[in-house]
């Protein structure tokens, strides 16, 4: 039974530790969004071409992040909640791609600017989609924790009624082991006293004999 237990506890904290892991990929995930903006941002303000370079690295960071995800994900709501960020992730890059890199080479910064307000918007919604999956995940750890307690509780109740059944048993076979022991004591004085009147026969048997002897 305690073994059991045991195994059911270690098996408790991987779940927790699993979940801890998730959130702290999905945090991550928000922390790469941001950082595709910022990447955006400095190009436009200096039409320099490493930041083109950081963004491509961001946006290959943020596909591996959501591929680890999407393989751990359990519900419809979250798996949509990532697609939809997928999708708002792409049309970051195709406007970044596409519209605002072409735009600044030709000059047009103006115009490559004014799609930055886009872009942002993309960005301030794939961070609260993330932070939806992150409360939807926190809120299925509250659910596992607390379920957890309740078995743990019950099964700890049951194993002390184990226990206290097994001392109960104890202290059955312990009366009984002191009841043959009073039993036996009582036997030995009984035999005890068999000697002593053996004992005392024997002498008159010997005075009665030196009686006849003379």
């Amino acid at each position: 039974m305690f073994f059991f237990q045991f195994n059911k506890t270690n098996g408790d904290i991987k779940t927790i530790d699993e979940i801890s892991i998730l959130v702290n990929d999905m945090m991550q995930l928000t922390s790469t969004i941001q950082q595709k903006d910022v990447q955006i941002a400095d190009y436009l303000l200096t039409q320099k071409t490493k930041y083109i370079d950081s963004f491509n690295a961001y946006t290959e960071e943020l596909q591996s992040l959501s591929n680890n995800l999407e393989s751990t994900l359990n519900t419809d709501e979250q798996k949509e909640i990532l697609n939809s960020i997928l999708a708002n992730d792409e049309n970051i890059n195709d406007t970044f791609f596409n519209k605002m890199v072409p735009a600044v080479d030709e000059g047009l910064i103006t115009y490559a600017a004014s799609l930055r307000n886009y872009s942002s918007d993309l960005r301030n919604e794939n961070t609260e989609l993330v932070n939806q999956l992150v409360d939807i995940t926190e809120m299925k750890q509250t659910k596992a924790n607390l379920k957890d307690v309740a078995t743990s509780s019950n099964s700890m109740n049951h194993l002390i009624e184990e226990i206290a059944s097994v001392s109960e048993e104890s202290a059955a076979g312990v009366e009984q082991a002191a009841a043959s022991a009073q039993q036996t004591a009582s036997s030995m004085e009984e035999v005890s006293h068999s000697a002593e009147e053996l004992s005392a026969l024997a002498e008159r048997l010997n005075e009665q004999l030196k009686i006849f002897k003379l």
